[in-house]
């Protein structure tokens, strides 16, 4: 049974560091593209927040 509990442990922790990489990966990528990465740019600034496609265009 415990051991069981640590095969549990170890994937779950396994995936969250996977993930955490992915996201890692994925903020270089846009940033080498010359994107935003998220709502914060590298360097602590926050970006513009992305406007709303459902809302009409004001005249």
């Amino acid at each position: 049974m415990h051991f069981r509990v640590l095969v549990l442990a170890r994937v779950c922790l396994e995936s969250l560091i996977a993930t955490i990489r992915t996201a890692d990966n994925t903020r270089e990528l846009v940033r080498l593209q010359g994107g935003a990465a998220g709502p914060y740019l590298s360097d602590g600034a926050a970006s513009v927040p992305p406007s709303n496609p459902y809302q009409p265009s004001q005249p």
